[in-house]
């Protein structure tokens, strides 16, 4: 479940975007299929703004906030459809709101970076110990050939 600051991808108007989480709240009846909780969420999303805001100088993108964003998932009850007199598709988008967020993309996005992270962590230990087993060898070579150095025998060049 998401909490406050968590970025989720929010999607409308055909276009998803990453989303700051600014609020989380439990509405049953606008809940998720597991529960997902209604989010208010901030985002800049610059296909919004026109190409002349764009082009001028010193140009910050808008940031939007959209209240009640519901999960993916959400689905009213028969109940719930019956008590507010729903019946059709329109009516109840207009329940639910601007847009949906999901955090699978995101998350997906995130595992796969710590997977990578935890990796390169492993193979960075590895060389390590192979470096550190390496100048360990090669230092008590260096100290055995001081020791006893090897003669230097001469060959004579066949006739």
């Amino acid at each position: 479940m998401p909490k406050l600051a968590d970025i989720v991808r929010y999607s409308a108007f055909g276009r998803s975007l990453n989303a700051l989480v600014l609020a989380v709240r439990n509405t049953p009846t606008h809940a998720g299929a597991n529960g997902e909780p209604v989010l208010d969420l901030a985002f800049i999303d610059p296909s919004r703004e026109s190409a002349i805001e764009k082009q001028q100088i010193g140009y910050q993108p808008r940031v939007y906030i959209e209240h009640d964003v519901v999960h993916v998932s959400q689905e009213f009850s028969a109940e719930f459809k019956k008590d507010k007199g729903i019946t059709t598709p329109a009516q109840i988008i207009a329940q639910r709101g601007q847009g949906e967020w999901d955090v699978t993309a995101a998350d997906e996005l995130l595992q796969k970076s710590l997977a990578q992270l935890t990796e390169a962590r492993a193979q960075i230990v590895l060389l390590e110990a192979q470096v550190a087993a390496d100048s360990h060898k090669a230092a008590e070579q260096a100290d055995a050939e001081a020791e006893f150095p090897e003669p230097e025998v001469e060959v004579e060049p066949a006739d």
